[in-house]
């Protein structure tokens, strides 16, 4: 168990105006019989939504017999009409066992090209294997034939195709497409039944990747298979927030924003990673405070401003300001109400702020599905300079987990939360400046890390005042080497620290620096 640790953190800037080009507000939005639903999967067509798989119920139970039972599960494909408010419905209990299973499970990875919905893994109990599993389908759904099926009250069988292959058990990962190529970037591979007290009752793989692939369903459904990208250290993340980007030289790609649980400690990360021209980089020049799980997120960019921004809605975090808006770090990493928003200039430099509030302990597991009115591109960003009116309905944060306070993990029999059955309208705003509380936590060290020609490995590192680091060396795959982890008190201003490197043969090696909360891992070259 956790031990509780609650800090004050002093050295932030006050309420006042910083330079942002637009402002967010939420506004309540009834459907009567819209479901409590949390960690589904989701596509949209003509205007509706289809809601695919998750719970029913809140956050997963500590009591192992508990959590994620089937009872939770989601089993039945929803069709809402945000312009009709209306909700209908049909069972999945007519499908293949393994279409049946994997639709009613938790936390797939999914992404809608066109009018087709590509669901990859998810986790949930499986009567066929008899046990709790991650399940290694890709499924293909039409989502035009599914919602005039459901609209009919027609079968739905034939709208969906999947294959098995071991590579897609993937669950809380993320799945994205970037000209023809999908990206299934991180998660992990969980069996068995989960247990918060140590128990050994399942296994648990990150999968370290980002796994790229191809798909052609002529003659039949396939996949081509292109090179992964691994990355044991900085890629060890579930859980998460990935949006789409456009970068400061104009290309398009994604950034993965913080997510559980870093390496060698039970912590969120907070630095991010960058992933365009099919390769990734660490960012360890920026900290996310404000959101560390996956909730609901809106991607906006201004051409006009060279500013990408990402408005993250509520959630789980391991920072949060109290009524005072004094920032306070949590390391039970609880429910938070924050809406914050994380701008990269055009220098590429980032900065982050609270932008207001949700309604309670909202926005963890929930979707935002964008309005079709809105000018969207074809990647899923929100395009300011094309917003002429005062406001503009960008679009809805759907479902997720309500809970009823920020630390429920300890003490969670079923009754704290649940699945969230209310929508929310977000609209946007274009402004000069906007309102908000901005982040300003100094950055704790820098590092540069190089090798020499005498056989070592060089890290520079500057920081404020004197520190106590921990470095450990890794192979490319996170296999800790002997005897290469280390224990250093720094003085202020800039150390070198010389590593031998006569005992390693020649290849691609891992640094790895903690001091504190802040963790860093640069790539460095042993010839």
């Amino acid at each position: 168990m956790k031990v509780f640790k609650l800090f004050f953190l002093a050295f932030i800037m006050p309420i006042g105006t910083f330079a942002q080009n637009f402002s967010i507000s939420l506004q309540p939005k009834q459907i009567n019989t819209m479901p409590g639903i949390q960690a589904f999967a989701f596509g949209q067509v003509n205007g509706q939504w289809l809601l695919i798989g998750g719970r029913t119920d809140g956050l997963h139970r500590r009591q192992p017999f508990a959590s994620f039972d089937a009872a939770g599960n989601n089993t039945a494909i929803y069709l809402v009409n945000p312009t009709t408010n209306t909700v209908k419905s049909a069972g999945i209990s007519t499908l293949p066992a393994s279409l049946l299973e994997q639709l009613q499970s938790t936390n797939m990875n999914f992404k809608q090209v066109g009018n087709q919905l590509y669901i990859v893994g998810g986790y949930g109990y499986s009567a066929t294997a008899v046990n709790h599993i991650t399940y290694p389908y890709l499924t293909v759904v039409d989502l035009q034939g599914l919602a005039t099926a459901i609209t009919t009250a027609q079968p739905i069988t034939s709208f969906f195709n999947q294959i098995n292959d071991a590579r897609f058990a993937v669950t809380g990962g993320h799945l994205e497409e970037l000209d023809g190529v999908f990206y299934l970037v991180c998660g992990n591979k969980f069996d068995g039944r989960y247990n918060p007290m140590g128990n050994n009752t399942y296994t648990q793989k990150y999968t370290e990747q980002i796994k790229r692939f191809t798909v052609s369903s002529t003659p039949s459904l396939s996949v081509t298979w292109l090179d992964s990208i691994t990355d044991a250290a900085n890629l060890h993340r579930r859980d998460y927030n990935l949006t789409p980007q456009i970068f400061p030289s104009g290309k398009k790609g994604f950034t993965i924003w913080s997510g559980v649980f870093q390496p060698t400690v039970d912590l969120p990360f907070l630095n991010s990673v960058d992933i365009v021209d099919n390769s990734h980089s660490v960012n360890n020049t920026f900290n996310q405070y404000l959101s560390q799980y996956h909730s609901a997120q809106l991607p906006v960019y201004s051409a006009k401003a060279k500013q990408m921004s990402t408005v993250f809605f509520g959630g789980i975090a391991q920072y949060y300001y109290d009524a005072n808006n004094q920032l306070l770090k949590d390391d039970n990493v609880p429910f938070v109400k924050t809406i914050s928003v994380v701008t990269r200039m055009q220098d590429g430099s980032m900065t982050e702020k609270k932008i207001g509030e949700m309604a309670g302990y909202l926005g963890a597991s929930s979707e935002f599905i964008a309005s079709t009115l809105a000018p969207f591109n074809a990647e899923g960003i929100l395009n300011l300079d094309s917003i002429t009116a005062d406001s503009v309905l960008a679009g809805y944060i759907v479902g997720g987990i309500s809970s009823t306070a920020g630390n429920i993990f300890t003490v969670n029999d079923g009754t704290q939360s649940t699945a969230n059955s209310g929508i929310y309208s977000v609209y946007i705003k274009p402004q000069t400046n906007s309102t908000g509380v901005q982040v300003r936590l100094p950055q704790l060290f820098s590092a540069k890390v190089y090798s020499s020609q005498e056989q070592q490995i060089l890290i520079e590192l500057n920081n404020a005042k004197p520190q106590e680091y921990s470095i450990w060396l890794t192979d490319i795959t996170g296999r800790l080497l002997k005897g290469h982890t280390y224990t250093y008190i720094t003085t202020e201003g800039s150390n070198i620290i010389k590593l031998e490197t006569d005992s390693l043969a020649t290849g691609i090696y891992m640094v790895n620096i903690r001091c504190g909360q802040v963790y860093q891992s640069h790539k460095v070259m042993i010839k």
